[in-house]
């Protein structure tokens, strides 16, 4: 619970072994945008760091409108991890790092070693190290063969996410 005035919470992993986060979650992943903690009613916001790190039962992943931010990390090397649906939402969606070094780069690796065919984009995608601009889809690790953005979605906002330093546009399929 990250706030129970604010009645926030956030996802997180299970359990470590050997000092590292493990979480046994598998098969379609579907994030609730609220969960109900001895009777009181809490909005899901956010997912942990490494809160589902090397999961290889994953399969697919459903992001709601209500997530503000995803950990560094958080489904990072999940193996059958094949698409990513990132549902409508009028507030950026931000990604946690770490840093590379003292005083330097941000490390994202969010989905990082997943396979991914599919990512649908319902809403921006930020990264939180203010200094770094664009392609946040290469940051974090949302490599796909298919692009998708939903009716609903910004896509002026959208393509930001995924647009390169130099103006321009590196990926295959991009459906809007």
């Amino acid at each position: 619970v990250l706030d129970l005035s604010r009645r926030e919470c956030s996802v997180t992993c299970r359990e470590l072994r050997k000092g590292i986060p493990y979480s046994d979650c598998s098969g379609d992943i579907v994030i609730p945008s609220s969960v109900c903690l001895s009777g009181i009613e809490l909005d899901v916001i956010g997912i942990e760091r490494e809160a589902f790190n090397n999961c290889d039962g994953i399969t697919s992943v459903v992001i709601p409108s209500s997530l503000n931010e995803i950990g560094y990390r958080a489904f990072y090397n999940c193996l059958n991890l094949k698409d990513v649906v990132i549902e409508v939402g009028s507030r950026d969606l931000r990604f946690g790092y770490v840093l590379a070094y003292t005083h330097g780069p941000g490390v994202y690796e969010t989905f990082s070693g997943c396979p991914l065919e599919t990512v649908s984009f319902g809403r921006c995608l930020r990264i939180l190290n203010d200094h770094t601009t664009g392609m946040t889809v290469s940051l974090v690790g949302l490599y796909a063969n298919q692009m998708v953005i939903p009716d609903g979605a910004s896509g002026e906002s959208i393509l930001y996410s995924m647009e390169a330093p130099d103006g321009g546009f590196h990926y295959p399929t991009l459906i809007i």
